[in-house]
């Protein structure tokens, strides 16, 4: 499921009968790359811990357990923050994530080439196995001395699906 389809989902409180509020954001860590919380408007609002979660398809989650108060943890990277970020210097940009929503595992990235060769050939999607996120929001940032492992990654990846 895409990042953007997670959006506006519903949050139920146990059992379903009430909806705690609506998902706003995805908190992901990048060394891990799962979505470690939900950011809700509503009833409830703030972070919810994804542990805390169950995937009921497709009335949206439900909450398993009393998430915890405070702040999520300090590391974790925004769904919104990193959506369209250029990638690879080659009017690449990072479009969306791949979700499972039952385990919150990242499992590709859907990267666009531009309106043109999006129209033409779809947009692509890359394995995260072959790129880690936190390599590529390093990349993003401007530290280049993945420059040479990512692109032939990407290349490879590119060819294969052009295929």
């Amino acid at each position: 499921m895409k990042g953007r389809e997670i959006l506006g989902l519903p949050v139920w409180y146990p059992g379903g009968g009430r909806e705690a509020g609506r998902i706003v954001d995805l908190l992901f860590d990048p060394h891990t790359g799962k979505v470690e919380a939900l950011i809700l408007e509503g009833e409830l609002e703030g972070a919810v811990p994804f542990k805390s979660l169950a995937w009921r398809d497709p009335a949206g989650f439900e909450i398993q357990e009393s998430p915890p108060s405070g702040d999520p943890p300090s590391g974790l990277k925004s769904w919104r923050e990193v959506k369209g970020c250029s990638l690879w210097g080659q009017g690449h940009s990072l479009e969306d994530f791949i979700v499972d929503p039952s385990t919150g595992d990242i499992t590709s990235l859907e990267v666009s080439e531009g309106i043109i060769d999006d129209l033409i050939h779809g947009r692509q999607q890359v394995p995260l196995r072959e790129i880690s996120l936190e390599e590529l929001l390093n990349f993003r940032k401007g530290v280049r001395e993945n420059d040479e492992a990512l692109s032939p990654l990407w290349q490879q990846s590119h060819r294969q699906d052009r295929q």
